[in-house]
C-alpha cells in the first residue's frame, strides 16, 4: 500500500505576509541608510555593531527563506516575485 505524498499548496495569506515583510524590511533599511547618511557607531562599539547587524540580517534571510519553503508558491512567477522581494 502506497501513501500519497501531500501536495504543497500555495497559502495566499502566508505568501502575502512574506512579500509585505520583505518590502517592509527593505523600506526600513533604505530609510536608515538615507536618513543617517555618514553615521557610524562609536569606535568602541564598531565591532559589536558589525557583528550584530550581520547576524540580524542573516537571521532575517533565514526566516524569510524558511517561510518561502513552508508557504510554497503556487506558480513559478509567484515564487520568483517573492524571492525577488526577499
Amino acid at each position: 500500500m502506497r501513501h500519497a505524498v501531500p501536495v504543497r499548496r500555495w497559502h495566499a495569506i502566508g505568501h502575502f505576509i512574506s512579500i509585505l515583510s520583505s518590502l517592509g524590511v527593505t523600506v526600513v533599511i533604505g530609510v536608515f541608510f538615507f536618513a543617517l547618511r555618514g553615521w557610524s557607531p562609536p569606535e568602541a562599539w564598531q565591532i559589536q555593531a558589525d557583528f550584530s547587524v550581520t547576524w540580524l540580517l542573516l537571521t532575517y534571510i533565514w526566516v524569510q527563506m524558511g517561510s518561502l519553503i513552508l508557504v510554497g508558491a503556487g506558480t513559478k512567477n509567484q515564487m520568483w516575485f517573492d524571492a525577488f522581494t526577499s
